[in-house]
């Protein structure tokens, strides 16, 4: 039986509900929400308000500012998001609330102009790279990451009703490129594990046989892993995408669990620090292990690059090389493609039987290759 519609209450493709109302002065709103329970309490407060004559647009009295909002967006970051990405957005607003043109003002008074010239300041900022000494130029990608939040922000405060529209909408991000893929070679793989800690040697070995992210192998705990089926699991909590991951652990990857006691409680993490807690000194350990073995321009996040390179280049098509990688976008994935080139040849070869020419002499031209053209003039071309 079919359900029957609740008037002004809308499901989006999303799974969020719409909740929408007439105002007294005729003009139509719109308000999201999470969950139908919330948009139909809303609607109803809202018409109690109307037939009572108490109803006020909140949004012309509040003016909130976005040192308030930003208070308000970290405090729905820290519920409802990964940790990673909280502790990214601690980081990123404390940017904003930095700059001249976004600290203090009201959201309503923020403008598209205001946002372009924070950006372009932005790109002429330094930035602390390893030791305080070394500074560099703040990259398009981490421009774009700080603008794109700024976008989440105004979008979240547009569902509260603490302004009417998003200013970071119109501001255009670079989308820079990745140019190329970087994977570690093997004579940089031996130097740097000769120079990293055990802990840090675990780390790196258990990276290159699962591609499994930073924060996905320093966040495993005990419970994730079936020894059985040899298979980790991602709770979709602390995925990327938001959903349930599983991953293939080879014998390498289960031994080097294994080289660690295991505890008497799951939840306990595989990778912690020796407090057993999250290891927050990874990107320190990592970078000193960089210096040491003169390896350059190579990130963690390039460990998970180079298990999908050498996949590809050992014959595993990237279908498969999407699941395991847990790509959604199969865009993601064709970035390995070219490493593969003998598969491709290999694939066009198979026509090769069947365009077979056999030379005509006298008229100087295959005869397959003739009646092809023949037919083809017939046609009156292509």
């Amino acid at each position: 039986m079919e359900k029957r519609k609740e008037r002004g209450l809308k499901q989006l493709p999303d799974g969020r509900w719409q909740w929408s109302f007439l105002d007294p002065n005729g003009k139509y709103r719109r308000h999201i929400t999470r969950t139908k329970g919330e948009a139909r309490a809303y609607l109803e407060k809202v018409h109690t308000l109307i037939r009572e004559g108490r109803f006020m647009d909140r949004r012309k009295e509040v003016k909130t500012t976005i040192d308030e909002a930003v208070e308000r967006f970290l405090e729905w970051g820290s519920a409802n998001l990964r940790p990673s990405t909280s502790k990214s957005d601690h980081r990123i607003t404390k940017l904003w609330l930095a700059s001249p043109f976004l600290r203090g003002k009201v959201l309503d008074k923020i403008s598209a102009g205001d946002i372009e010239r924070y950006r372009q300041v932005r790109l002429k900022d330094l930035s602390h790279h390893g030791d305080r000494e070394q500074t560099r130029l703040v990259s398009k990608r981490e421009v774009d990451l700080e603008i794109s939040r700024l976008k989440r922000l105004f979008n979240l405060a547009m569902d509260w009703g603490l302004c009417e529209k998003n200013p970071a909408a119109r501001v255009r991000l670079f989308h820079e490129e990745v140019k190329r893929t970087r994977y570690l070679t093997q004579e940089e793989e031996e130097r740097l594990l000769d120079v990293a800690g055990l802990y840090l040697k675990r780390v790196i070995l258990f990276a290159l046989h699962t591609g499994m992210r930073r924060a996905e192998i320093l966040g495993l705990r005990w419970q994730d892993v079936d020894f059985r089926n040899a298979v980790a699991t991602i709770p979709a909590t602390r995925a990327k995408g938001r959903r349930d991951r599983y991953v293939p652990l080879n014998t390498v990857a289960i031994g080097i669990i294994r080289e660690h006691p295991q505890p008497v409680d799951g939840s306990e993490l595989i990778f912690g620090n020796t407090n057993g807690r999250y290891q927050e000194n990874l990107e320190r350990l990592w970078r000193l292990a960089l210096a040491a073995a003169e390896v350059e321009n190579f990130r963690f996040h390039d460990l998970r690059h180079t298990y999908a390179s050498r996949l590809v280049m050992d014959g595993v098509d990237l279908p498969v090389l999407r699941e395991l990688l847990g790509h959604q976008d199969f865009a993601m994935t064709l970035r390995y493609a070219h490493l593969a080139p003998s598969r491709l040849k290999e694939a066009v070869s198979r026509l090769e039987p069947k365009l077979q020419f056999t030379c005509n002499q006298q008229e100087g031209r295959p005869e397959a290759a003739s009646q092809v053209l023949d037919f083809v003039g017939s046609q009156g071309g292509i």
